[in-house]
């Protein structure tokens, strides 16, 4: 029962990046599309199963604070990227060029969903690895990351959404790249 209770809270503190970085496109408004989400989560759930197994081969396969510096600048990355697109597209707003506002709104690309999914799955490999070293059920584990991301990013992006009703276009693009930059610093220093 105790690999149980690990296995939930393991996928978990996996899954409060990905609430955070949702939270953040939904103050954008930025959606993050269903498949896109399912690839975040995918991904992330990968990362987990490929962690804990290297954990469960190799005592010290790869640093915590390794993993964590990774995963850090790829978020502080996506974030200075949403700053400047919002900036940008603040910009061309300015100057009369609507669709580019509307680029800023319409969504993630397959691009970007997958390097947030590879930062946020830096992130959670430290902990895999901690997770197989003590031989934490994998399959358990895995399928609970992947079940948490898909609810975690659903749930964040609409707290997100419903706390952008009154800020600017500019602001909220600001905000959600400073969200995403802070997870980013704070995944840095812990």
């Amino acid at each position: 029962m105790n690999h149980v209770l690990s296995s939930i809270v393991l996928a978990f503190s996996s899954n409060v990046d990905n609430l955070s970085v949702a939270i953040a496109y939904g103050i954008m408004p930025r959606k993050i599309y269903f498949h896109h989400n399912v690839l975040i989560a995918v991904i992330s759930g990968s990362g987990t199963w490929l962690s804990m197994s290297a954990g469960e081969w190799v005592n010290d396969y790869m640093s915590e604070s390794f993993a964590n510096v990774i995963g850090s600048i790829i978020m502080i990355l996506i974030g200075l990227f949403n700053v400047v697109q919002a900036i940008r597209a603040e910009q061309k707003r300015f100057k009369g060029d609507e669709k580019t506002v509307d680029d800023l709104r319409e969504g993630t690309h397959t691009r970007e969903a997958f390097a947030l999914a590879i930062s946020l799955t830096f992130n959670n490999l430290g902990g895999g690895l901690g997770a197989g070293i003590s031989h934490i059920s994998i399959p358990l584990t895995t399928a609970l990351t992947i079940g948490l991301s898909i609810l975690a990013i659903i749930a964040g992006y609409q707290i997100g959404s419903r706390a952008s009703l009154k800020i600017s276009k500019l602001g909220l693009g600001i905000a959600s790249g400073l969200l995403i930059m802070a997870v980013g610093v704070y995944e840095f220093f812990i």
